[in-house]
């Protein structure tokens, strides 16, 4: 049996919480309630997540550096055949 915590909690279900409260507290309290709650549920961003767009972000740099210098290396390439030629 394996135990263990989520990483992301599960969220209420807002209407069969309103459904609940709006006898003890009105509508709108009960409303107010399943909206306060539903904020304090909310998906929170992990180390995890954190990680993985450190990740991304390293990706995205390293591909924009390796176009820079394919783009250099073609020129310098060009310029050299051209200057061979004359």
């Amino acid at each position: 049996m394996e135990t263990g915590f989520s990483s992301r909690p599960r969220l209420i279900d807002p209407l069969r919480l309103v459904k609940i409260l709006r006898t003890h507290v009105g509508e709108e309290d009960a409303i107010a309630a399943a909206d306060a709650l539903q904020d304090e549920f909310a998906e929170t961003t992990t180390q995890h997540d954190i990680q993985m767009l450190m990740v991304w972000m390293r990706a995205e740099m390293s591909s924009v550096l390796l176009g820079g210098l394919l783009g250099a290396s073609t020129i310098a390439g060009i310029a050299l055949a051209v200057a061979k030629l004359t």
